[in-house]
């Protein structure tokens, strides 16, 4: 923990440069740095955890070593590129300057998100620690069918990423119509995606379970899981693009409400309820977390259609503009005011 922790700066600076090209619409270069970030650390684990070769075997600690290490060399690579000029923006030493009413707005925008993201994060150990009650297989079949979930989702984020850039740029082109034109496209496909993604889960929910565990409880408990989450799914990818038109937009306030709201206002009473109050044990949990889906779903959907995500957030000339170099300025010839015709 102490390493990791140590290691936030590169980790942040990393985040901070993929965010403000995918703000550009540049998906592929953050890919391809995430790419090698993770394949860096892969091989760093291996030769640190086990001390391959000259490197000495650290164990959990060799882990740490080869995150940080990793991704602080990919962060400093990428803001490389961001200084270089190769990319489609390009940083210079006089744009690290701070302007106190752009961090005033990055802080308005980005706390709500922070706060949404945090709460989410302490919601799922909340519900951890209520299946913790009932035993370690349950544990497991939460943790497996999470995993699941996660990488069935990625196409649903990646769709609310898209979003989001593209809400914000057309939103700052005063392009309304063209915005909800991207918010709507990201809904159905994220939707046929993952309806596809649910049929698929649902038929193959036992040798998907199979793939982590064998133990006959935990595969009692996570087939009903699987079943109920998969129902689920295309309202999942519904809520990640609302959330993310809202991001785009600047509105961050509602869309961490959806993030809570799904979590603390419906999820977490409902697994209290049917899970310790009405005696269902994990069922309860997994009816718990289909229901919170639907409904944060549906509320998303309602608050959508309001179109309150269409104001801009971000005003034009709020920052103050930086003169224009002298060679930038064109000089105007004299235009002659023509003459009446005669008659």
């Amino acid at each position: 923990m102490r390493t990791v922790m140590a290691g936030i700066p590169a980790v942040f600076g990393l985040f901070v440069a993929n965010a403000l090209l995918t703000g550009i619409g540049d998906t592929i270069t953050p890919m391809r740095l995430m790419a090698v970030s993770t394949g860096l650390n892969v091989l760093l684990d291996w030769l640190l955890i086990f001390g391959v070769g000259p490197f000495p075997a650290m164990g959990v600690f060799g882990a740490a070593v080869a995150t940080i290490s990793a991704q602080g060399s990919v962060a400093m690579f990428a803001f490389y590129l961001l200084f270089s000029g190769r990319l489609r923006v390009r940083l210079r030493v006089g744009d690290l300057r701070l302007r106190w009413s752009a961090v005033r707005q990055i802080v308005s925008i980005g706390v709500p998100a922070s706060v949404g993201q945090a709460g989410t994060a302490l919601g799922f150990t909340i519900m951890a620690s209520f299946l913790a009650r009932f035993g370690t297989p349950a544990v497991s079949a939460f943790t497996i069918g999470n995993r699941v979930i996660s990488i069935v989702l990625m196409p649903a984020m990646g769709l609310g990423q898209a979003t989001a850039t593209m809400v914000g740029q057309n939103l700052g082109a005063e392009k309304k119509d063209r915005a909800a034109r991207s918010a709507w496209s990201g809904m159905a496909i994220s939707s046929a995606i993952l309806l596809t993604a649910a049929v698929f889960v649902y038929i193959f929910r036992t040798p998907l379970v199979g793939v982590f565990l064998e133990d006959p409880e935990v595969l009692a408990l996570a087939q009903p899981m699987f079943a109920l989450v998969a129902l689920a799914f295309p309202f999942m990818g519904v809520l990640q693009v609302c959330i993310g038109a809202y991001q785009g937009s600047g509105h961050t306030i509602y869309s961490m409400f959806f993030s809570l709201f799904r979590l603390w206002g419906v999820r977490i009473p409902l697994v209290w309820y049917l899970g310790v109050v009405r005696a269902m044990g994990p069922l309860g949990v997994w009816w718990a977390m289909f229901i919170s889906n639907l409904v944060a779903s549906i509320v998303s959907i309602g608050i959508f259609l309001t179109g309150n995500w269409k104001h801009r957030v971000i005003k034009e000339r709020q920052l103050p503009a930086d003169p224009a170099p002298p060679e930038m300025v064109e000089l105007e010839a004299p235009v002659e005011t023509p003459r009446p015709l005669q008659r």
